[in-house]
């Protein structure tokens, strides 16, 4: 079997991807007391999120849920070769450390120009993006062994009161900063009530009311949205319903990654980190522009 490119591409922004999963569904303890009600559990969400606090979404979820999402990133590290994933860790590591040193010239090189991202935009969230990578990379997952205790809730922890700041700077940067300005309107004027006539009992539906000024965004000002209560805390009842394909799919995604076609490909994984090694030492070395762009090359 031939080891391609994107394969070692692949193989190599594993440990990013695993991140971005965390940042998504994976958690553990200490989290705070759930609240007694639908309303008072989206209140609290808020008032989190207003703060940035990376947590905040996930300590609404269930045990059950929490505890599912675990089990398959755990269930990753029986999967993959640990040479090969810490190797990848130690690249990136290596990697987002010449992108710092090297600011100037990443930032004059051709490639940053066909991104279609100003230079300006760029330039003023380098440092941020890079310290962000920097904290994802040397987190708690840099080791497979890492991942067969992994707790999602202690990881994002370990990111620091930065991280969702960081996130919006490089949404931002990205041509959505409108989207990050509707998010933190939203935040600051939405509004949450139970429908009328209806209690808090197993189920109940809670209206949702936006700000005036996001009304054409949203496409309306209230919208119903039912919740049941799980393991004491409150869930949309669309994701409840979701949940169980959601895992098989999941699941299924994992049993479909054969353990044996890594060790196969393992040898020329090995040589293209090599590759990658020598071009970052060429990177180091750099002095001029040009002498980095040659380095770059060297790869491609």
């Amino acid at each position: 079997m031939n080891f391609s490119l994107g394969k070692l591409q692949i193989l190599l922004t594993t440990p990013l991807l695993a991140v971005t999963a965390g940042l998504f569904g994976c958690g553990g303890g200490g989290a705070p007391a759930p609240a007694d009600t639908a309303v008072g559990m989206l209140e609290n969400i808020v008032e989190r999120l207003q703060g940035d606090e990376q947590t905040a979404v996930w300590d609404a979820l269930p045990a059950g849920m929490q505890n599912e999402v675990n089990g398959l990133v755990r269930e990753l590290s029986g999967k993959m070769d640990p040479e090969m994933w810490d190797t990848s860790f130690d690249l990136t590591i290596g990697i987002l450390a010449a992108l710092k040193d090297k600011k100037e010239f990443v930032l004059g090189h051709p490639m940053v120009a066909m991104t279609g991202i100003s230079k300006e935009k760029l330039e003023e969230n380098y440092d941020p993006i890079m310290d962000l990578l920097t904290a994802i990379s040397q987190s708690g997952i840099a080791e497979l062994s890492d991942l067969e205790s992994f707790d999602g809730r202690t990881f994002l922890t370990k990111l620091g009161p930065d991280l969702i700041p960081q996130i919006k700077g490089l949404l931002a940067m990205t041509g959505q900063a409108e989207n990050v300005a509707s998010y933190e309107t939203f935040l600051k004027g939405v509004k949450f009530e139970l429908k009328e006539s209806e209690g808090e009992g197993e189920t109940t539906t809670v209206v949702l009311r936006a700000p005036e000024s996001l009304k054409e965004a949203l496409g309306g000002m209230a919208e119903e949205t039912e919740f049941v209560r799980v393991e004491g805390k409150w869930v949309p009842a669309s994701l409840m319903s979701e949940w169980p394909s959601i895992m098989e799919n999941a699941r299924r995604g994992l049993a479909e990654m054969n353990p044996e076609e890594l060790k196969r490909d393992k040898e020329q994984f090995l040589i293209g980190a090599n590759k990658i090694t020598e071009m970052l030492s060429k990177i180091e070395d750099a002095d001029t522009q040009e002498e980095f762009n040659a380095a770059i090359m060297s790869f491609m």
